[in-house]
């Protein structure tokens, strides 16, 4: 129904305008100056002292007045009314016509009734620099730039000025981000000089969407065509750009923190619209910032934030460094890049067995790393900070190898695999010790002192309540849900190892209770746990409490002929040399005890280039790996498995060709497994 009314009144409206082009009875010029011809009023469509005659054998309307000199605005009106009027460029309800008369003069008015088009002479009507009108844009920024509300005609703080160069007017309005819509309107008249979209009188608003920072648009507004344009730049560089920062004095400067020295000018690359300068920088730690136009009024730090903090550069090695940074009204990154061949070693106590350096962990100092690959063998140690460092060697594969101190335990490998490629490389290396953590063993929870602990602690219905809940096993496999504390100490003191699972629960029972009564921070504690899992030697004590306890709901009885005895037995031995305060991971560097170092050895550098090989590593980013060369077609399994055993990432496909991922990781220790035909390697991975 909607549509057919709207056909309808389609066809009325051309019926009316086809009628009034060919049959209009009466033409009216009303405009500013008819009061001065004897009209009643200004504006009036019905005044006869503005009416034009109809000529038949020109088929054109035409009317002579003496206009008064002035600005004077008119429209067309048909048949004594507004119902039907044309404006300029005889568009139909069109704008007012603008008619400058310098002095009084007899004006000769035609009007064309099929195009609808107004002559005028022998002056010509039309825009005349000798009568501007207030060009404001009217739109919803306008109380962004201080005017009493949006969308209003008469507010100059966003008004446009006549260009007599130009024969525009114009004007650069500071507008912050967003999404605004705007108009033209001339001396706040909305009815009669209201522009839109392509100039189109009363037609739909312009939009504008401002991407960043306080931004300068430039408005153009085109008179003649009503059309108005924007345009601003993002792009617009400074004069100069200078590195300044605590290493200036070290590459010639006078001293440091200059933002006018020329030594550490960066150059404008417009291909790239990048500023970019390559520096020799020594070893060390090294802060810098971003300045502009040599002086401090305006200058960029960390995040690209104006007056931000300074930016960290932590070199092992003597390096050329290559700093890039992008200016734009929005934007102002800097980054570096190293692009002297290097690996660097970090040497920490990794107090939570992660792998990766954490905030207020040790650093390890003495201890001696050997890179071996392209026929190089090179020996360092680490300095007070833990760090050394390998330099100016060529592309490839290598191999970085710890002497782990005596005394101390890799807490995940000690040798890594190194990519080198016109860049540095980072490695981290963490040792740990073990001791006592605060269990309570089993001799404890079934003497009268665990009784009593219990019994003091108010605990021991809820502790019984757990244990009940956890799968543990009798000797014969099935469930043990102990209601009493005698019941729990006899099936304790009971414990052996024909069914393992009975075993391996007692142990189980004994941690859960030290956990239960605080002696043991399950959480933030960690034991040696060597063969249990396959992504490293340690394990938080919650999670092999609840992995064992999953283990036990499915296995009832494990026996010595089967084949999941060898690692029950794992687990049962786990928890024993825990319960008896032997291998907790120490929160600090230890002194004087010894424990057995692990090593686990890796391939020969070589081989690994047959199987796998990742870069970079460790990554802020991506990783990509590279199954194999291209001798090799057979097709490869990839799997990626986070510190929890929880696999997040699985390609299948051929060998020959890169495979990108780990840019969702979140930063910690991954364990990448390749299987290839009968071959398979694992390798870790670290997400910074």
């Amino acid at each position: 129904m909607t549509s057919q009314m709207h056909f309808m009144g389609f066809i009325f409206f051309s019926i009316l305008f086809l009628n009034h082009s060919l049959a209009q009875t009466k033409v009216v010029i009303p405009g500013t100056f008819q009061s001065e011809l004897g009209c009643s009023g200004d504006w009036m469509p019905d005044c006869d002292n503005t009416a034009l005659t109809y000529n038949s054998s020109t088929g054109l309307w035409t009317g002579s007045f003496i206009i008064p000199a002035g600005c004077h605005q008119y429209k067309v009106a048909i048949d004594g009314s507004w119902d039907v009027n044309y404006g300029e460029n005889g568009i139909l309800f069109g704008a007012n016509i603008n008619l400058y008369v310098a002095a009084e003069t007899l004006i000769t008015f035609t009007y064309d009734p099929e195009t609808h088009l107004v002559t005028t002479s022998p002056i010509a009507s039309g825009f005349s620099s000798s009568c501007l009108p207030q060009v404001v844009l009217a739109g919803s920024f306008q109380d962004e730039l201080g005017c009493s509300s949006d969308w209003d005609a008469n507010c100059t703080n966003t008004a446009l000025y006549y260009v007599p160069g130009t024969g525009q007017f114009e004007n650069d309005l500071s507008i912050p981000p967003g999404y605004y819509e705007y108009r033209a309107i001339l001396n706040n008249d909305w009815s009669g000089n209201n522009f839109g979209v392509d100039g189109i009188p009363n037609g739909g608003n312009y939009s504008i969407y401002i991407p960043c920072n306080t931004t300068k648009v430039h408005f153009t507004y085109n008179p003649l065509t009503h059309v108005v344009t924007s345009s601003y730049n993002l792009n617009s560089q400074p004069n100069t750009v200078v590195i300044a920062g605590s290493f200036q004095s070290e590459v010639g400067c006078s001293g440091d923190w200059q933002p006018d020295c020329g030594n550490t000018r960066m150059t404008y690359d417009p291909i790239y619209g990048t500023w970019v300068d390559t520096l020799y920088i020594p070893a060390g730690h090294w802060e810098y910032k971003i300045t502009v136009n040599n002086s401090w009024n305006e200058n960029y730090g960390l995040y690209g934030e104006r007056d931000g903090a300074n930016i960290p550069l932590d070199l092992c090695y003597s390096a050329k460094v290559v700093f890039t940074y992008y200016h734009s009204d929005c934007y102002h990154y800097a980054y570096t890049q190293v692009i002297t061949n290097g690996v660097c070693v970090n040497k920490f106590y990794d107090a939570n067995v992660n792998g990766y350096p954490d905030y207020g962990e040790e650093p390890m100092g003495g201890v001696a790393f050997t890179l071996t690959g392209n026929g190089i063998t090179q020996t360092q140690t680490t300095g007070s900070d833990g760090k050394a460092a390998f330099s100016n060697i060529p592309d490839g594969i290598y191999v970085v190898k710890e002497n782990v101190p005596s005394g101390y335990y890799s807490s995940l490998i000690d040798s890594q695999y190194v990519y080198v490629f016109s860049s540095n490389a980072t490695v981290n290396f963490g040792n740990v010790c073990i001791g006592a953590g605060g269990a309570k063993g089993m001799g404890f929870w079934t003497s009268k002192n665990g009784e009593g602990a219990l019994n003091n602690s108010g605990k021991l219905e809820d502790a019984l309540w757990w244990l009940r809940y956890l799968g543990l096993r009798n000797a014969d496999g099935t469930d043990f849900d102990p209601y009493t504390y005698a019941q729990l100490r006899t099936w304790m003191m009971g414990a052996n190892s024909k069914n393992m699972t009975y075993m391996l629960s007692a142990q189980l029972a004994a941690m859960f209770l030290s956990m239960e009564l605080g002696y043991v921070d399950g959480y933030n504690s960690y034991i040696y746990t060597p063969g249990c899992s396959w992504w490293g030697n340690f394990m938080n004590v919650y999670n092999l409490v609840w992995t064992t306890n999953y283990y036990l709901w499915y296995r009832t009885t494990v026996d010595g002929k089967d084949p999941d005895r060898n690692y029950l037995d794992c687990l049962k031995t786990a928890f024993d040399n825990a319960n008896n305060n032997l291998t907790f991971v120490q929160p600090h560097p230890c002194t004087g005890a010894v424990t057995k170092s692990e090593s686990k050895q890796l391939p020969e550098v070589n081989s690994i280039g047959v199987e796998a090989k990742v870069w970079p590593n460790p990554s802020n980013n991506y990783f990509t790996l590279r199954a194999a060369y291209n001798r090799n077609n057979e097709g490869v399994l990839i799997k990626v498995y986070n510190a929890n055993g929880q696999q997040v990432y699985t390609a299948n496909g051929s060998s020959n060709k890169d495979y990108r991922f780990g840019d969702r990781f979140i930063p910690g220790i991954y364990m990448v497994e390749v299987e290839q035909g009968d071959n398979r390697t694992t390798f870790k991975l670290i997400k910074q």
